[in-house]
């Protein structure tokens, strides 16, 4: 429940997507002999994404549709915010794991135990984070939140813990390797048995 509520923290800091590469849709071969002695160009990323995809769950009140427009850019389609939520969660730990568990670390004051050989300066910044008291502050919130009548609170904590079960499960798919992970989470989140 901490790492998640803290998952949910950094995710707030780091809200947005970005593109990965998933899957090439042009392998166009060269068009002369010369052409065949010189580099390969890099793909155009816009061309290299996955279009469109449902995602499915037995948390999901409906399938949940995802598409990603020419620069790369999830938009998704639900018939519930916390729906929505759940594959948000999800497209942005597929895009943007690594930058949103470093954000996790900074807000805790965790960073330098990550980092602190590549910048000793790291340690002060997790000082000075931990005088914060972020994440016993956003967990007295989000408890607040819980214990709350209010149809809008309910509703929020409804969406954001639909957003982190997303997380988490992109987080399990990579672990079963139902999704490919790619290089730079393999580095920081290796799937063990």
């Amino acid at each position: 429940v901490t790492r998640t509520s803290s998952l949910v923290l950094a995710t707030v800091l780091s809200l947005g997507c970005n593109s990965v590469p998933v899957v090439p849709l042009n392998d166009a071969a060269p068009e002369t002999s010369a052409d065949a002695f010189k580099a390969p160009k890099a793909p155009d990323p816009a061309l290299v994404l996955a279009v469109a995809r449902t995602i499915q769950s037995s948390v999901l009140s409906a399938p949940v549709d995802v598409v990603r427009d020419e620069w790369g850019i999830p938009h998704i389609y639900g018939k519930s915010v916390p729906d929505v939520a759940y594959a948000e969660g999800y497209m942005m730990a597929s895009d943007r794991m690594v930058e949103m568990d470093l954000g996790r670390m900074q807000a805790e004051g965790k960073l330098a135990a990550f980092g602190g050989g590549l910048s000793p300066s790291l340690l002060q910044g997790d000082i000075q984070m931990r005088m914060h008291h972020l994440e016993s502050t956003a967990q007295t919130a989000f408890s607040q939140l819980q214990a709350s009548k209010d149809p809008s609170d309910k509703l929020l904590v409804d969406t954001l813990t639909s957003f982190a079960g997303g997380i988490n499960q992109w987080l399990a798919d990579v672990k079963s390797k139902k999704v490919t992970q790619p290089f730079s989470v393999a580095l920081s989140y290796p799937a063990q048995d």
